[in-house]
């Protein structure tokens, strides 16, 4: 980062209302799209990361520009009279593809879906909650998935499953794509009696010992998952509050421009 000094809290705020912000920005005769998301007090600049994962530092003035281009691009959208049907087509569009994909999963395979069940991790087996790819928010994990499908394209019922490990303290690296033949479903857990710590790791956590990293997550991961298991779909704990593409266009908090 610049090492330009801002000593003006009036101008470079700490608490930095620009955070979180869209911004457009013209390079050559093209328009990228961005959004605010750390500032450096040190050097009076904005970092910016845009649609297409370039990112860059910027200062004040470039931001409130940034801010009045894309709000000016977003009036313009939605004053077209065809703006409404746009968002209607694209709505139709992402229903087309997700039902394209699931219609070559099995049945077995679909109702799987957002049931919590347990997979093997190393040796040991921990609670997941097993999901299907629009469970999750677009970006890295979806594409993961989309990625494996595409590999399994002649039998997609034999691709890896996408599970979601309870315990896990960093909710981004929560996910994986575990081997279906190394997952079982609850009731099979509970049978075997997964829902309950190992002997030695209530032993351990009842005298207050030491517990390794993989042991505390063992334990809130029973935890998470007990308190899961009542709960309907849209409650549970892998799921955090997101949007898809169309639904974000239709709230204001993204523009057909920037995923055309």
């Amino acid at each position: 980062m610049s090492s330009k000094k801002c000593n003006d809290s009036v101008l470079c705020p700490r608490e930095n209302k620009y955070i979180g912000r869209k911004i457009a920005k013209k390079f050559s005769d093209n328009v990228y799209f961005g959004t605010v998301d750390q500032y450096d007090p040190s050097g009076c600049l904005w970092h910016v990361t845009y649609s297409d994962g370039d990112e860059e530092e910027l200062e004040r003035e470039t931001i409130k520009n940034g801010i009045a281009l894309y709000r000016n691009i977003q009036v313009r959208e939605m004053a077209d009279p065809r703006w409404k049907f746009k968002v209607d087509r694209l709505c139709l569009e992402f229903r087309s593809k997700k039902n394209a994909i699931l219609s070559q999963l099995s049945q077995e395979t679909k109702s799987s879906f957002m049931k919590i069940g347990f997979a093997r991790w190393s040796v040991k087996f921990r609670p997941v909650l097993f999901l299907g790819p629009h469970d999750v928010s677009p970006g890295p994990v979806r594409d993961t998935w989309m990625e494996e499908f595409k590999r399994h394209s002649k039998n997609p019922n034999k691709m890896n499953r996408l599970v979601y490990w309870y315990g896990t303290p960093n909710y981004a690296n929560a996910f994986s794509l575990i081997s279906a033949k190394d997952c079982i479903s609850y009731e099979k857990g509970v049978e075997k009696g997964m829902t309950e710590l190992p002997a030695n790791i209530q032993r351990k956590f009842i005298n207050n010992l030491t517990l390794t990293n993989h042991e505390k997550y063992q334990i809130q991961g029973i935890k998470d998952m007990k308190e899961d298991v009542n709960l309907q779909s849209c409650q549970k704990k892998a799921i955090l509050k997101f949007k898809e593409d169309h639904e974000l266009v239709q709230d204001g908090l993204l523009l057909l421009s920037d995923i055309r």
